[in-house]
C-alpha cells in the first residue's frame, strides 16, 4: 500500500512511521532549543536589570545627598543674609 503525504509518497507503514517519527524528533529537539534560547534571554534580562536596579540605588543616594547639600547650602546663605541685615541695622 503507499502512503501520499506532504508530496511524498510511502511504500509501506514502517517508512511512514519512521518519517513521522523523525519530524516529531526534531520538532522536539527545535522546541527544546527555543526553550533553551528563551531561558539564556530571560537569564539575560535579569542581569541587566539587577544592574539597572544597582545603577538606579546610586542616583538615588546621589540626589539624596544632593538634597542635603542643597539645604545646608540654603541655610549657609540665609544665616549670610540674616547677618548682613544684622550689620545694616
Amino acid at each position: 500500500m503507499l502512503y501520499h503525504i506532504n508530496g511524498v509518497i510511502y511504500a509501506d507503514a514502517p517508512q511512514l512511521f519512521q518519517h513521522v517519527n523523525m519530524a516529531n524528533y526534531f520538532n522536539s529537539i527545535s522546541y527544546h532549543l527555543q526553550c533553551l534560547q528563551l531561558l539564556s534571554e530571560r537569564q539575560q534580562l535579569e542581569e541587566t536589570r539587577a544592574i539597572l536596579q544597582e545603577h538606579l540605588d546610586e542616583a538615588r543616594l546621589a540626589c539624596t545627598r544632593l538634597e542635603l547639600e542643597i539645604a545646608h547650602l540654603r541655610r549657609l546663605i540665609r544665616h549670610i543674609i540674616e547677618e548682613v541685615d544684622s550689620e545694616e541695622e
